[in-house]
């Protein structure tokens, strides 16, 4: 229950859709006191783990139910699990505390939300029950961390112990992007040129300190330029796109700004991210960073606007309450000394106290100072650090063992919480003790294994260290993933941090370098006749394109004709690829004379064309073998051949055949005598008609 002459805190209705949380055991209703709806209470016996089962009102499923866990002890609502089912959601192993669920069906809308509190008690009917667990103890070479728990609870109830419940917060809510905050101050003060103002986010995220607007001497303004008094209703919201000027700000201070300063600076909101809005321990703070004046924070509001857990939109108002002061000192310029207004945490309902101790004692014996520490709060959390070096008597031996043992000292007797007749279950026996075994170690050396050069270019690269830890440094994740692409190249120093203790982290240098471009042997341009050819480069790798084979060569008949890239990738982890063009030359088409008959002993003349260069064979009858024009003489038969080149070097052939023929024989018969004037008969034979010459007669 937050105390109402403390604080005042006001929240809009929220939608609430009850989502029928149920126990497995007897079950009673809260009784707050804070007006909220109350919420039922499942009752278990000490020792015995609680179970809630949440039921969909409505909605098609598969449903996702969001569980969160309220402890009673620090008033702090925490994220306890998330599952997707069909239609129910059964939690269990619950420890004492609220539980609160968030049903949100497979549209994605929120369907049902509802509390239910875990509650365990000691019946002193059934034999009684009392739970110290001593937690283990990590070895050590330099202190010992005793932690536990006292599962003993303050009497609730039917004048039994239970563990407790308390008056519960709105539902949870975390700060976002979309979260509303608006931050809101009033007070006295000469000088306001002098202050500074914060908002404080609470210890469950990191107590982030986010400055609304600073001392103007810190951002480069004058440190007294604005001699001004007071503070009213001087407002700081994610929703304004005013600027405050303190310098040149009329007084009092007053009006809503989201940007503060010559530059316009915006506070860095996202600080609070995450953080839960109804965890106590959110804070206002006004810094005095100049001496010389006086005054005081007399009122301030923090508001939370956003969507809740349940679904709806949701107002978080904290207020100081009335007459509240919080003196602003003279150079109270830290967040020590500064002037505050905190909210405080929730109060727990603890009807009857009772003196409880806890006690810590060692075999074989060691003095522990203050071994005795009164329980002031159930359960309660035992904490004790011991430095080793001043164990009376020391360690000396490496390796030794203490046995250290946790018990509880009461004098209150627990009597029954509730009728054990309407539970199901019995507690167990006292359990007043627990004992664990501490073990002294010795210093270890870290090292890291992985390369220490690698290329750009390879991808992330995992780093290991031979004990557990963390790494950190520039461009390596926690888990030893080097990322070398968004290095760049150069020298990167990271480090390793082991998570066991007395061991001594690690420190490695990892190089950077650029990616090498092979080189590729030139090739040729080739003829479509040519022969594969082997593809070469200066490192190991793969050549692919059109016509490459798998075994690096490249076949131009296969490639076809026309010019064609051909790409290699390096296989070693620092190689690039290049590329390299190879052109596949058409053949020239070749043609020569035609067969011809030809005379014996004449000439003849031979013509081929298609090509630049011409050699013709055999030589034999011929009156050169080099042209595109020779004349061949032939005596006998022959065939020739043409090879033809063209400007590419490619190559054809054509034939060509001479059919030599003989020379004709002819005869005249003989001829008588004969008169001028008179007929003559003349006649001849052979295979072609005689040229006959006729003398005259004188």
């Amino acid at each position: 229950m937050r105390k109402s002459l403390l604080i005042w805190i006001l929240f809009c209705a929220v939608l609430q859709l009850r989502a029928q949380i149920t126990g497995f055991t007897c079950a009673e209703l809260t009784q707050y006191t804070n007006n909220n709806p109350n919420d039922s209470i499942y009752f278990y016996p000490v020792q015995e783990l609680g179970a809630l089962q949440a039921t969909p009102p409505s909605g098609t499923g598969p449903f996702t139910f969001t569980w969160n866990y309220f402890n009673v002890q620090t008033g702090v609502w925490s994220f306890f699990l998330s599952e997707l089912t069909p239609d129910i959601s059964i939690i269990d192993n619950l420890a004492p505390g609220a539980y609160n669920v968030v049903i949100t069906e497979a549209g994605g809308t929120v369907v049902g939300c509802d509390n239910a509190w875990i509650v365990q008690y000691l019946n002193g009917d059934s034999g009684g029950g009392l739970n110290v667990d001593l937690f283990s103890i990590d070895p050590s070479c330099t202190q010992i961390v005793l932690e536990g728990i006292i599962d003993i609870t303050p009497p609730w109830g039917n004048g039994g112990f239970t563990s407790g419940y308390s008056n519960l917060p709105p539902n949870p809510m975390f700060v976002d992007a979309n979260t509303q905050i608006n931050v809101c101050f009033s007070g006295t003060h000469t000088w306001v040129s002098d202050l500074a103002f914060y908002l404080v986010g609470p210890a469950s995220c990191g107590s982030p300190s986010v400055v609304l607007s600073p001392n103007p001497g810190a951002i480069g303004q004058g440190s007294v330029c604005n001699s001004g008094n007071n503070i009213s209703s001087l407002c700081f919201s994610t929703e304004s796109t005013n600027n405050l000027n303190i310098c040149a700000a009329t007084t009092p201070l007053s009006g809503t700004f989201g940007t503060y300063g010559l530059n316009s600076t915006a506070p860095n909101w996202s600080a609070f991210y995450g953080c839960e809005t109804t965890n106590a321990g959110w804070a206002v703070q006004i810094y005095d960073c100049i001496g010389g004046d006086i005054g005081a924070l007399t009122d301030a509001t923090l508001t939370f606007t956003g969507m809740s857990g349940c679904g709806g939109m949701q107002t978080i108002t904290y207020s100081t309450p009335p007459g509240y002061s919080s003196a602003i000192t003279d150079n109270s310029c830290s967040a020590t000394t500064a002037s505050i207004f905190a909210v405080p945490p929730i109060t727990v309902i603890s009807p009857i106290q009772c003196n409880t101790y806890a006690e810590i004692s060692s075999d074989p014996y060691q003095f522990i100072a203050d071994s005795l520490d009164q329980i002031t709060a159930f359960p309660y959390n035992f904490s004790m650090t011991l430095d080793v070096t001043t164990l009376n008597p020391p360690l000396v031996n490496p390796m030794e063992t203490i046995d250290f043992t946790l018990s509880v000292v009461s004098d209150c007797s627990p009597n029954s919480a509730i009728d054990a007749t309407s539970c199901t279950g019995e507690s167990g026996q006292n359990n007043l003790n627990d004992t664990e075994t501490f073990t002294f170690l010795g210093w270890n050396t870290s090292t890291i294994a992985g390369p220490n050069q690698i290329c750009q270019f390879q991808g992330p690269v995992a780093y290991a260290a031979n004990y557990p830890g963390t790494f950190s440094g520039p461009f390596i994740a926690p888990d030893g993933t080097f990322d070398p692409l968004a290095a760049g190249i150069g020298s990167f120093s990271i480090a390793f941090t082991p998570s066991i203790p007395c061991t001594y982290s690690a420190t490695y240098v990892i190089e950077v370098v650029p990616q090498y471009v092979p080189a590729i042997e030139p090739v040729n341009n080739l003829c479509i006749d040519a022969a594969p050819i082997f593809l070469f480069a200066d490192m190991p790798g793969t050549f692919f394109g059109n016509g490459v084979l798998g075994n690096n060569t490249f076949d131009p008949q296969i490639a076809g004709v026309g010019v064609h890239t051909i790409f290699f990738d390096a296989s070693d982890q620092c190689g690039g690829s290049n590329m390299i063009d190879i052109e596949v030359y058409a053949l020239p088409t070749v043609t020569c004379s035609n067969d011809a008959d030809v005379c014996y002993g004449l000439p003849y003349a031979l013509n081929a064309s298609g090509a630049a260069t011409y050699t013709w064979t055999p030589a034999t009858y011929l009156n050169t073998t080099n042209g595109s024009a020779v004349n061949s003489t032939p005596l006998a038969n022959v065939n020739y051949s043409v090879i033809g080149i063209d400007i590419n070097g490619c190559t054809d052939a054509d034939q060509v055949a001479l059919t030599v023929l003989p020379f004709p024989t002819v005869t005249a018969d003989p001829v008588m005598m004969s008169c001028p004037g008179e007929g003559v008969v003349l006649s001849a034979s052979g295979s072609e008609p005689p040229i006959v010459t006729v003398r005259g007669v004188g």
